[in-house]
């Protein structure tokens, strides 16, 4: 399992910070995380294609609450 987990909830957040939040930390030097982040539900669909192809390109992004409702347990290599 990843050393560091983040979890982060998101509710209808500028987009233009939600894609700077998410370039930060696919760009830190740790490579070894898991970002949860837990849309609670926001009413702008480009938030939810943000986080989808966020976590299309980097499985150590794990969106909940948008529809693919992937778990992060569910991305993370067993040992």
């Amino acid at each position: 399992s990843p050393s560091l987990s983040i979890i982060t909830a998101v509710f209808d957040p500028p987009v233009g910070i939600l894609r700077a939040t998410i370039a930060s930390v696919v760009a830190q030097t740790c490579e070894d995380w898991e970002w949860c982040v837990v849309d609670d539900g926001s009413s702008d669909e480009r938030v939810i294609e943000l986080l989808e192809g966020a976590a299309a390109r980097d499985p150590r992004i794990c969106p909940q609450g948008t529809s693919s409702l992937r778990r992060c347990s569910q991305t993370s290599p067993s040992t």
